[in-house]
């Protein structure tokens, strides 16, 4: 149903709230992100940050294109108007949704304690190995490649969860992105990590917003 008066339809209108929520979302992002970082650093142990980023970060990184190399020959444009979420897509046009893949799985990619080199020795700096444990997980983002479970393909929600994700990506660059998202894991775990609540408020925001169109 539109939120819009048939009388008053106008698609350009429509698209400038559209292009508006969109921009306004990315200023959304981008401002959590900076908040985020800030308060972790001001209360984050020097040496921690150091042994993310010297031993844990060449290891993600490397993790993270073999494995979107892996799949390169069998990865598809996410194309969300021809799988029916024209919403979806006109929200993350300016996202560069063209340029972003997807891959169904059975097993998702799962950058763990085991694939990033972490061991108990290193609890002793507070940093837990299960902190780095995906649990419940549907889907995966790395960089613009989305890995998702096939049962959960046509989940809309689970769609703008991760490209909130490709959006944090963008924003940071894969590496700021990387380091950070395990900084955040190993002070709070996955499902607290400050990059997952974002975009978990976000999904949330989207649901309970009215269509425009």
């Amino acid at each position: 149903t539109c939120a819009l008066p048939i009388s008053n339809f106008n698609p350009a209108n429509v698209q400038e709230q559209v292009q508006q929520r969109i921009d306004n979302q990315q200023k959304v992002i981008e401002g959590n992100i900076e908040m985020a970082i800030q308060r972790l650093r001001e209360r984050l142990h020097p040496d921690i940050e150091r042994l993310i980023r010297e031993r844990y970060l060449p290891n993600a990184i490397a993790y993270v294109e073999e494995t979107i190399a892996e799949y390169e020959l069998i990865k598809d444009p996410i194309n969300l108007e021809k799988k029916g979420f024209a919403r979806l897509e006109k929200f993350y046009r300016d996202v560069g949704v063209e340029d972003i893949y997807i891959v169904v799985v059975s097993q998702l990619p799962d950058l763990n304690a085991k694939n990033l080199g972490i061991t108990f020795e290193h609890q002793a700096l507070g940093i837990d190995p299960s902190n780095f444990t995906l649990s419940n997980t549907q889907a995966v983002t790395l960089d613009r490649l989305i890995f998702i479970k096939e049962e959960f393909l046509e989940d809309e929600s689970i769609l703008f969860h991760e490209l909130v994700h490709v959006v944090q990506y963008d924003i940071l660059g894969i590496e700021e992105f990387l380091l950070n998202y395990l900084i955040f894991s190993s002070q709070n775990g996955y499902w607290d990590n400050p990059f997952e609540i974002m975009a978990r408020d976000l999904v949330d925001e989207y649901e309970t917003t009215p269509p425009l169109y």
